[in-house]
């Protein structure tokens, strides 16, 4: 009798405390802040805004052809985008205060495949409150900031960062990466994006 008592007790503290976790989880979602409004357009003359872009998810990656450690991120953006794009995540290179005619000569030499906006004179950056760059910020699905990253990035530090999206924690010690639900995500072919289910390899 005491034995199923004491069961009966354990099991409702552990409906308790995921009942806990499943609210906190929720909040921490609902508490994302939406997207500032904005327009890109592509050099392949393709726009996209909220509107475009709404139910999908978004990398923008703000960036300077004479940029050093945006260029050294290129490669890894890059690939992100050849390994995702057909599941739903767009990824925008948004060049950063330079005309369109030097974009394109250095794209014919140094070719992206992500496609690249022009900002030149800054504006949407700065509607996300920042001036300078590598510069990325993930939307959600609903349009809202999922999060957000200043600086260059390994393509290991990059996935940790896509991570996030799906309730990643801060990466700890030897790159590793807890989830919301506990789980060590200690390698780059381990992390993964929400709703996204390829996996980039190592490098």
């Amino acid at each position: 009798m005491q034995g199923g008592y004491a069961r009966r007790v354990s099991q409702l503290a552990l409906i308790g405390v995921l009942a806990i976790v499943s609210c906190y989880a929720l909040v921490r979602t609902e508490a994302r802040q939406a997207a500032p409004r904005f327009t890109l357009k592509t050099l392949d003359g393709k726009t996209y805004n909220n509107a475009s872009l709404a139910g999908r998810m978004v990398l923008l990656q703000f960036w300077a052809t004479y940029c050093p450690y945006c260029r050294a991120d290129q490669g890894a953006v890059d690939e992100i985008q050849r390994r995702y794009s057909g599941s739903g995540l767009v990824v925008l290179a948004v060049d950063e205060g330079e005309p369109a005619a030097a974009v394109s000569k250095y794209l014919k030499a140094h070719p992206r495949a992500v496609r690249v906006a022009v900002d030149p004179h800054k504006k949407v950056i700065r509607r996300f409150g920042k001036a300078r760059f590598p510069y990325y910020v993930l939307i959600d699905r609903r349009g809202k900031i999922a999060t957000t990253r200043y600086g260059a990035g390994s393509a290991k530090a990059l996935l940790s960062f896509l991570a996030e999206s799906g309730g990643a924690g801060p990466v700890g010690s030897a790159g590793s990466a807890t989830t919301s639900t506990g789980t060590m995500l200690r390698s780059p072919a381990q992390l993964r994006i929400a709703g996204v289910p390829q996996e980039m390899p190592a490098n």
